[in-house]
């Protein structure tokens, strides 16, 4: 999470396909790349379109990052988001009981597509919403294996508010039967 001013906040999700040392090293590269964009522009199909270019011509094919892109305004609850390959965003709300609707808003990964212009979407959040961000990494969860999946699992934890959505997840992830016993 980057402050962008009083009232502006840049907050960036990468995740890099594969486990292995390549992967590492391709998340090393990002952050330079990723400050470097961020002085070139804070508009964010800008900096979206200045971190693909540089990723393009760095990494091998068939390797790239997933990543999201989010401006966000506290004040007026006001968002910009680019989604580059990662699961829909959810903006949750808790009156009267927890609420899901997904951004369904995709384009691809970054370092794919040499001159892509990614798009970004606009919208509002209400004082009672929330937005949840996540990687891939939480459809291993209790075989969610797309996003209704995810969405049923969510709205099945009851949380009454984010605090305790928060406290459910994570005693979601700690029951996971996929994990080995300590």
């Amino acid at each position: 999470v980057i402050e962008i001013n009083k009232d502006r906040y840049l907050i960036f999700i990468a995740d890099s396909v594969g486990h292995s040392i390549r992967s590492a090293l391709i998340n090393a590269f990002l952050e330079p790349i990723f400050r470097r964009a961020l002085r070139e522009s804070d508009r964010p199909s800008l900096f979206m379109d200045s971190i693909n270019r540089e990723l393009y011509e760095i990494i091998n094919p068939g390797l790239f990052i997933c990543a999201i892109c989010l401006f966000f305004s506290p004040n007026s609850g006001e968002f910009t988001i680019i989604n580059a390959g990662l699961p829909s965003p959810l903006i949750l709300n808790f009156e009267p009981e927890l609420q899901s609707k997904a951004i369904l808003h995709h384009q691809p990964p970054l370092g794919v597509l040499e001159d892509f212009s990614y798009k970004a979407f606009h919208s509002k959040l209400n004082k009672k919403d929330f937005l949840f961000l996540y990687t891939d990494g939480l459809f291993t969860l209790n075989d969610s294996e797309n996003l209704e999946n995810l969405q049923i699992e969510l709205l099945s934890l009851k949380a009454k508010d984010s605090e305790s959505l928060h406290k459910n997840l994570i005693e979601w992830a700690q029951n996971d039967p996929s994990k080995p016993e300590r």
